[in-house]
């Protein structure tokens, strides 16, 4: 189960076993939409917070949402268009390490374990959404 406080309008979730995006967010439910629903079948539900589960970061998902591996097999996100804030997002034992660079310096900032939180981490320093293909 996710905490509605981490969940915004457009993060990809896992709701029983679909993977959607949240149109809505209410006391105990969202709304979503399924990104790969069924011929002839409604896209859009309605489902219960006790139902809704987080995406895992894996290696396989961060190669579909970061173009630039680095060396160390991590990934950068531009975060600003001139390229001088940049977050480095680095696989470890416990989650992905991110760290922020920004000209010239760096700042380690969280552990992130899922998608919706990197969603956030990149809506909340860019104003930009994460493009995600799953």
């Amino acid at each position: 189960m996710i905490d509605k406080r981490e969940l915004r309008i457009g993060n990809i979730i896992l709701a029983d076993y679909d993977v959607g995006e949240v149109l809505e967010v209410w006391q105990e439910q969202i709304r979503f939409r399924k990104l790969h629903p069924l011929s002839g079948f409604d896209d859009v539900e309605i489902i219960h917070l006790n139902n809704v589960h987080p995406v895992p970061l894996t290696p396989e998902l961060m190669e579909k949402c970061c173009n630039n591996k680095t060396t160390d097999g991590g990934y950068r996100i531009a975060i600003s268009e001139d390229r001088m804030q940049s977050l480095f997002i680095t696989p470890s034992a416990n989650g992905w390490v991110v760290e922020l660079f920004s000209f010239g310096t760096s700042k380690p900032l969280h552990r992130l374990h899922y998608l919706h939180q990197l969603q956030n981490l990149i809506y909340i320093l860019s104003g930009n959404e994460l493009n995600v293909e799953i």
